[in-house]
This record gives structure tokens, C-alpha cells and sequence, in this order.
């Protein structure tokens, strides 16, 4: 029996479908960072993968309970450290409602706080434009209303360092579980509940920094059900985003939408391409990646990519044991993802490349480290991702190296001419220049995992470059000049 908890974010349109139901929740344990075994009974093997030689996970930090216990996905911070969430663990009042912590990539922990009643069990961080972090909890708030818990959950607010400070409270109604928001440039925050609004199938909402909710859009299931994994925001302004079911089928939905809220359909899954929408990412341009968590030839999901005109085209499709459950887009242009299960109940890494080659890169085997999560590819150019707990395991940080370079990013990810950029790395000593798609800029402040400048005169779209001595770093996407 799964915990109510994620019971309630079961769509009322599942149809009685054992597929769609292990999908959908298989999806959003992936997302909370709680994984059990024995929710799934139905495995077989994947197909058409490529077996790479075995890969060596190094492991960055292990999870004992006291210090939590079901880490979520990782962010890294403007001072090179991962930041995270876990989703229990940590004693308030002898009652255990989850952590946030941040680690070095050696391994050092710090649990930065213990989360109480009011804010319960967090279940992800995003790294604003001002290199604060936002955050969901899938419990707690202010607020009672239409949830089968006392309260529907919360978004926060924190500083490195610092204490979270609850912004806004969910009541069902104006959405429940929000999960992977993100920040634009005016600071506004644009996100998804999984469940609740008029018709208790999920929402898009903005909140301003002053942290006024506004829900742009309640969906109905014609137009979508369930939406999963949060929004990616284009080049061109728009928001993009997946839902699990509704849709034509039932099969779930690619949308786009407006920053006003006009949403418009771009493609509704037929089972035959797909069930089951989930992880949209964006190539850097009006294109996009993203998986299904059921369907496809093999019935275990697919990994496709859409056109901002709503062009599909599948990359890969996988066996029902196998089917994908995070996707993260490497330096290289190839895509990495992780499968929660597998055939051997314990998960595994992949790699994908855009022509649909999929290589297996690591198969988790039990123990301490299995059930894996959706992997972040730190400056350092490796991956590190988390593990669920597991009996009398709480889960773990690991690192996998796969021979990718180093590289900077920038915060944000666009601007105009003369705005200050912020440029995130590993080991930035002494550059000797920086430029912005060639055009030289001005450095204003130099850390170890920092650098200011501001955009130059000049300026046109393409990558940042650093360089410093015996080595060039490239961003791992353009820098968008705006007007």
C-alpha cells in the first residue's frame, strides 16, 4: 500500500490501468526521493542497449538517518558546494520532517536546517537568478484544505546558509506538491502542482517576490492531468512543460505556455508514442527532450524529442522494467538518465546520444547505493546523483566520472548589454580573459567558483569563454543577449 501521501496525486483518470499506475507512481517517487522495491513486481529487460564496460561510482557522502535519510535531486550553489533536500531524517521534537544540506564535492556535510511541522518533508531546491534557493515541501504550511493531510504544503525561500522562510502555502485549491520551480529574471517564480486547483488535476502558478500566488492555469484532462517535473522557460520567453495523463488519449500532454497563461497543446501522447510525460529539458535553442514513463513500442516508456511547433520524434524506446525515470543533458550534447528499478530491482545509468544509441553505464546492485535519481553534472564536469533509502539504508551522494571537461555556467542564462553576469565553475584562479561569444568583457570580482563581469558592448549570443592558464572553460550553454 503507498502512504496517502502520494496516493492523492494519482489521477482520477488512470482507468483501473496497472501500467499507467506504476508509471505515474514510479515518476513521483523519483521526484520526493522515496523508493520501495516492492511497489514494482512487473520486470523485465531492457532492449537494444548497448553494455558499457562497468563504471566506478565513488561514494560522496552516505546518509545515516540522523543526518537524513531519502536525499532528492542536487543543485550546485554559487559557491561550488551541491545543495539538496532530504525528505526525512533529523530530529524536531523527536519527530523527523527532513533536512537541507549542502556538500562539498569531497564529501564534507553540513545539514544547513531541520525542518519542523510547518514546513514538511522538502522534496527539491532550484537556484534562483540571485543565487538564493527556492524549495517545496510536499507537507506543512498555514493553510487547511482540499488534501487528504491536514496541509497541502509549502514553497520557501533561503539564502545559503540560512534558515528557509515559507512564502507561500498550498490549500488544494491553488494547487498541492509543487515541485522544480523556476526563477526569471525579474525575479518572478513560475511552477506546477501535481494535483489540486478547480479540478484537482494540477496547476501552473507564478509567484512574485513578494510571494503572491497567482494560478495561470487550472488543468481540466482534455488539456493535460497531472503535470510532472516542473517548466523550462525557451529562448523566445515561453514556458514549456509535461503532464502524466489527459490529453486525447489520456497519455498525457506537451504544452507551452505564455507568461500571461495561454496555454497551448503541443502534442498529446497515444500510448503507441508514449504514456505518461514527464522531465522536459531544453537543448539550448526551441527544441526539447523529455520521457515517458509507459508506451511506446516496447510498452516501458520512451525518450523523444519536440520542436517548439510540436514535431515529435522518439529517440529511444525501452522494455517495461527499464523504462526511464529522470533525463539530464551532458556537455557533450548526449543525454544521461537514470532507471529506478530495472531488471534487477536496484536501477541503472544510461547515456543516449541524439541518434538514439543507448549505452547502459552503470548497474546498481544492491546495498547502500541503489534506486537511483535524477543526476546533476556539476562545473566539475562529472555527475553526481542520489540514491533512495532502502531497509536499513537512508541513501547516499555519489559521483560518476565519464570523462566530460570541465565547464562554466552562467546566472542567468541571458541579458543585456552592461548587465552583470555571474559565472559559476570549478577551480577559477587567475583567468586571463573572459568573453562573451568572442567580445572581450570586463572582470569585476574573481572567487574559486566565481566570477563577475559584466556583458560587453558588442555582445552577441553564443557561449561565455574563460580562459586561464593551460586551460579554456566553456559555458555549458550560449548567453542569450536580450534587448
Amino acid at each position: 500500500m503507498l502512504p496517502e501521501t502520494r496516493l492523492r496525486l494519482l489521477p482520477r483518470w488512470i482507468d483501473g490501468r496497472t501500467e499507467r499506475f506504476v508509471a505515474c507512481c514510479r515518476v513521483y517517487n523519483t521526484i520526493v526521493g522515496m523508493r520501495s522495491s516492492a511497489q514494482y513486481v512487473l520486470l523485465f529487460s531492457m532492449a537494444a542497449a548497448i553494455t558499457a564496460p562497468a563504471q566506478t561510482l565513488s561514494t560522496v557522502v552516505v546518509f545515516n538517518g540522523s543526518n537524513g535519510s531519502s536525499p532528492g535531486p542536487l543543485v550546485q550553489g554559487i559557491d561550488g558546494n551541491l545543495y539538496g533536500v532530504t525528505y526525512t531524517g533529523e530530529s524536531f521534537a523527536n519527530v523527523f520532517y527532513g533536512t537541507v544540506f549542502k556538500t562539498t564535492t569531497a564529501g564534507v556535510l553540513t545539514t544547513i536546517y531541520a525542518f519542523g511541522p510547518n514546513e514538511a518533508n522538502p522534496i527539491g531546491l532550484s537556484l534562483d537568478t540571485n543565487g538564493a534557493f527556492y524549495g517545496e515541501t510536499q507537507q506543512g504550511g498555514t493553510i487547511t484544505g482540499l488534501c487528504t493531510t491536514p496541509f497541502c504544503g509549502t514553497i520557501f525561500r533561503m539564502a545559503p546558509d540560512g534558515i528557509p522562510a515559507s512564502i507561500v502555502s498550498f490549500n488544494g485549491t491553488n494547487g498541492t506538491d509543487a515541485s522544480n520551480l523556476i526563477s526569471v529574471s525579474d525575479g518572478v517564480l513560475f511552477g506546477t502542482s501535481h494535483a489540486g486547483g478547480t479540478n484537482n488535476y494540477g496547476t501552473v502558478f507564478k509567484i512574485t517576490p513578494g510571494g503572491t500566488l497567482t494560478t495561470l492555469h487550472d488543468f481540466a484532462g482534455p488539456d493535460g492531468a497531472t503535470p510532472c517535473d516542473g517548466l523550462v522557460l525557451s529562448p523566445s520567453g515561453l514556458l514549456y512543460g509535461t503532464t502524466i495523463g489527459g490529453g486525447d488519449s489520456n497519455d498525457g500532454t506537451v504544452f507551452s505556455m505564455t507568461p500571461a497563461g495561454k496555454l497551448t497543446t503541443l502534442h498529446s501522447f497515444d500510448g503507441s508514442d508514449g504514456a505518461g510525460a514527464c522531465g522536459l529539458l531544453s537543448a539550448g535553442d526551441e527544441t526539447f527532450y523529455g520521457f515517458t514513463t509507459a508506451g511506446g513500442t516496447a510498452n516501458g516508456g520512451t525518450v523523444f524529442k519536440i520542436t517548439a511547433d510540436g514535431i515529435l520524434t522518439t529517440i529511444a524506446n525501452f522494455a517495461f522494467s527499464e523504462a526511464p525515470t529522470s533525463l539530464t543533458l551532458g556537455t557533450d550534447g548526449n543525454l544521461y538518465g537514470t532507471v529506478t528499478f530495472g531488471t534487477n530491482f536496484y536501477g541503472s545509468i544510461f547515456e543516449l546520444t541524439p541518434a538514439g544509441t543507448l549505452t547502459v553505464l552503470y548497474t546498481f546492485t544492491g546495498g547502500p547505493i541503489n534506486f537511483p535519481g535524477r543526476l546533476l553534472q556539476a562545473t566539475d564536469g562529472n555527475f553526481y546523483g542520489t540514491t533512495g533509502a532502502d531497509g536499513d539504508y537512508f541513501g547516499v551522494i555519489f559521483r560518476l566520472s565519464v570523462g566530460l571537461s570541465a565547464f562554466v555556467e552562467t546566472l542567468p542564462t541571458s541579458g543585456k548589454i552592461g548587465d552583470t553576469v555571474e559565472i559559476l565553475g570549478t577551480n577559477l584562479t587567475r583567468p586571463a580573459s573572459v568573453t562573451f561569444n568572442g567580445t572581450p568583457a570586463t572582470i569585476t570580482a574573481v572567487r574559486p567558483s566565481e566570477i563577475i563581469a559584466a556583458v560587453p558592448a558588442g555582445a552577441t549570443t553564443g557561449p561565455v569563454e574563460v580562459m586561464m592558464s593551460g586551460k579554456t572553460l566553456l559555458s555549458n550553454a550560449p548567453f542569450r543577449i536580450v534587448p
